[in-house]
């Protein structure tokens, strides 16, 4: 989930199986539901079993990943990520980094 931004027809799908799982008694038989699913999904310390909303925790994760790439690209010269690939020598490469 942290690579791409998943729908959220796939995220409430996600979440409709993992409902099923904790409120079916077997294949087809309904259980009652005893609180709903945003109750479930707030943190233990509000009264919840800290289910995670996965529209949003896909967000989250995604934002982690920005701001990691970003970090990289702006400790590196030149905003590159690996060596550089040139067909100059390292002096020359070191020469254009202290520019």
């Amino acid at each position: 989930m942290a690579c791409f931004r998943l729908s959220k027809s796939i995220c409430e799908e996600m979440e409709q199986i993992i409902a099923n799982f904790w409120w079916q008694k077997g294949y087809g038989k309904r259980e009652i539901h005893w609180c709903s699913w945003n109750k479930l999904c707030k943190l233990k310390e509000c009264g919840g079993l800290g289910y995670r909303n996965l529209a949003k925790f896909n967000l989250a994760l995604l934002a982690k990943e920005v701001k990691q790439r970003l970090a990289e690209s702006l400790s590196t010269p030149f905003g590159l990520s690996g060596p550089l690939e040139t067909n100059g020598s390292k002096k020359e490469i070191r020469d254009l980094e202290q520019k």
